[in-house]
């Protein structure tokens, strides 16, 4: 087929996707309330099914048989059987506005900042061959689809992988990178990803039906083959490994956290999808059968397994339809590829570069221009990825290394489940146990599988004593290099990660974010908020107010009269506020705040309830920062507590305080003001002798260490 086609129908085929982003969010700004159709959550969720699986699967299957299987097995299963955990993981993602993978573990533990670097690290380094797997994957059906005349090569030209990269690069970018908010849902990316779906399994189905006329016709006599190739499936060690790899996957790569989690946008959506997606992995898995044979049937010899999908058309003469085969499995590419990047680019940004940056004072205010440099770097962390993910492409080379890399990233994204699993069911969980195992993990993974994929086993086992042999650690071998691999990575991760958490002691923020993910609001006011009882005073004008100091007046106004016209309350003046207003206020309250936070500020402002020291320092640990509240909000909520307390910031000095505090240390009244350095409060309770010496020193050598 003539060049000038392929790139023609390409171009035109992606201008489409992204019209068809563009006109779906241009009609939900013009019309906000447009119901959402549950369904498109569900094929999107499909982005699942990459290129690896669109071309692999097939290859696979007239390698190996029913070892392609797990792959489609282990997200059904987890749909199926595990929906509490997906509802619980999504209701937290919602609940308390998490952004990423990385976002997710760190707000539960402890809201660290080296455990979100880590996980982010954990995330590229495992997604990065993975989207070399893509652009191979491509560049392969590219040069099938061009040269049908010549052998199919077995090797993609680098110049042809190197042309995927820019142009996913850049359709990522208009995809992905159009907004600085990265809280927002994005309707438009989910429209593409269904649709995706649903071309990349037209297009399988039609040549399964092209692979059944076949085999009908050409070959009648294809029991024996069908014998030979799909031979009765045994639960071996490495069938059972890559089943646990697609269980782990579904849930923890960082792309289908981010369509699972991120993207959802009501329960009904996971609802549907509990039973639609696992019928969209049965007609998936299905199709590969026929096509398997009719390709060993009819195909030469000499044809590469991964490409029977088009070759088969070919073969043919259905030009058309290997064109359409060609752009399914661009769509499987370019959809992980998008989804990915974009998932990644939110955890480097928020996770690593930002942190950076401000360290550096590059980002003294989040006013401005910080919006746009955000999205700037956003664009920037994209195209780097991908062209790393290039770079490994070609340090691989064009071996076999890529041909598992698959499972590789699988593997990778493994490491997450232990503390994914212990955010939302282990209340003993810490940030240094979730920290050590994932960094061992990892390490692990690299050692015993990253590296022979990359070098090769026979090179990197010359260098290292024979116990430390990566395929058989300590003299231990489980036959299966990759089940050698998970077993000893994913075992590490979990010891370690129990060990830590069980010998560390507890952290009241560990304590505070443990209660807000299990669901115990035991360190938070206990009615979870207020009651009816005691908002018997709250007005609709007080609650207008209280709102309007966390967002903006347009907001509040839109929200406010949205729920007068679809409740008919009163949502103006001094009378008695309606329930479902007050209710709507503290969802305001959320979306800035968090709920935990939300739900505090509302008790104290409002219900007049006490506050404990907990609830303020949940409040601060929140990651809006102590700055995103009015100080005069802060200052009332201080002055319940009957301890004398102060706030101070990240560079010591005093930013809030309450009346117990002034009279426990009776301090004057010029000395104690926003902005004052600690030092001077310091001295001079040690003029008053309210503190010795010794006491100081230990607690400059606690902050020390707690800097360090």
């Amino acid at each position: 087929m003539p060049v000038w086609i392929i790139l023609l129908a390409t171009i035109v085929y992606m201008a489409g996707l992204f019209w068809l982003a563009w006109r779906r969010d241009n009609k939900l700004r013009q019309a906000p309330k447009t119901p959402h159709n549950p369904i498109v959550y569900m094929l999107a969720l499909a982005v699942y099914c990459t290129s690896w699986t669109y071309f692999g699967a097939v290859g696979t299957a007239a390698s190996s048989g029913w070892d392609y299987l797990p792959i489609y097995l282990g997200p059904a299963l987890v749909f199926l059987f595990l929906p509490k955990l997906l509802r619980k993981i999504g209701n937290i993602v919602e609940r308390e506005s998490i952004t990423s993978l990385s976002d997710f573990l760190a707000a539960r533990y402890g809201k660290s900042r080296v455990l979100a670097a880590c996980a982010s690290l954990a995330a590229v380094t495992g997604s990065l061959p993975y989207i070399a797997l893509q652009l191979k994957s491509v560049g392969m059906s590219f040069m099938a689809l061009a040269q049908t005349d010549t052998p199919v090569p077995i090797q993609t030209p680098n110049d042809t992988v190197l042309s995927v990269t820019i142009i996913l690069a850049g359709f990522a970018i208009l995809f992905g990178a159009r907004r600085s908010d990265t809280t927002t849902h994005n309707p438009g990316l989910m429209y593409v990803l269904a649709f995706e779906a649903v071309f990349k399994i037209v297009a399988l189905i039609a040549v399964c039906v092209l692979s059944l006329f076949l085999l009908g016709s050409v070959t009648p006599d294809h029991g024996d083959l069908f014998k030979d190739t799909f031979a009765a499936p045994s639960l071996s060690s490495r069938f059972i490994t890559i089943t646990f790899l697609a269980i782990a996957a579904i849930i923890c790569l960082p792309r289908q956290f981010h369509v699972a989690m991120i993207e959802r946008r009501n329960i009904r959506e996971m609802r549907m999808a509990r039973y639609l997606f696992p019928l969209y992995m049965l007609v998936t898995s299905l199709v590969v059968v026929p096509i398997t044979l009719a390709g060993l049937s009819v195909l030469p010899s000499s044809s590469s397994p991964d490409l029977f999908v088009i070759n088969l058309p070919l073969a043919q003469g259905e030009n058309l339809l290997a064109l359409i085969v060609f752009l399914g499995g661009l769509s499987a590419a370019s959809g992980m590829v998008i989804v990915s990047t974009i998932a990644l680019s939110t955890m480097v940004t928020n996770d690593l570069l930002v942190p950076a940056l401000m360290r550096f004072g590059r980002f003294d205010s989040v006013s401005g221009e910080a919006g746009a440099r955000l999205l700037l770097l956003r664009r920037i962390v994209i195209l780097l990825l991908l062209l790393l993910a290039y770079g490994y492409y070609r340090l691989a080379g064009n071996s076999d290394a890529l041909a598992q890399i698959g499972l590789l990233s699988f593997a990778a994204a493994a490491q997450f489940l232990p503390a994914l699993i212990g955010a939302v069911y282990w209340r003993t969980g810490k940030a240094a146990g979730a920290i050590t195992g994932l960094v061992i993990g990892m390490g692990v993974w690299v050692y015993t599988l990253f590296l022979p994929a990359l070098i090769g086993h026979a090179p990197l086992a010359s260098l290292v004593p024979t116990y430390a042999d990566p395929y058989a650690l300590l003299g231990i071998s489980f036959g299966d290099s990759l089940t050698h691999g998970v077993l000893w990575s994913f075992g590490a991760n979990v010891f370690f990660f129990l060990i830590i958490s069980l010998r560390m002691p507890e952290r009241l923020r560990d304590r505070v974010q443990a209660a807000v993910f299990l669901g115990d609001r035991g360190n938070m006011i206990a009615t979870g908020g207020l009651t009816r009882q005691q908002a018997a005073s709250v007005t609709p004008d007080d609650l207008r107010a209280l709102a309007a100091r966390f967002l903006s007046v347009q907001a509040v106004e839109h929200a406010f009269e949205e729920l007068a016209t679809s409740q008919n309350i009163t949502v103006r003046g001094a009378g008695k506020a309606d329930w479902h207003l007050i209710q709507r206020t503290e969802k305001l309250l959320a979306s800035a705040l968090g709920a935990s936070s939300a739900r505090v500020v509302l008790a104290s402002a409002i219900g007049g309830m006490d506050v404990t020291l907990p609830d303020v320092l949940s409040i601060l640990d929140q990651g809006t920062q102590a700055e995103r509240f009015d100080r005069h909000m802060l200052q009332s909520m201080l002055e319940n507590i009957e301890h004398g307390i102060s706030v101070v910031d990240h560079e010591q000095k005093l930013t809030a305080w309450n009346s117990a505090y002034i009279q426990l240390f009776d301090y004057p009244h010029k000395l104690v003001q926003v902005g004052q350095p600690i030092a001077p409060l310091i001295a001079h309770n040690l003029n008053k002798g309210w503190i010795d010496g010794d006491l100081i020193e230990q607690a400059d050598k606690r902050i020390a260490h707690m800097r360090s």
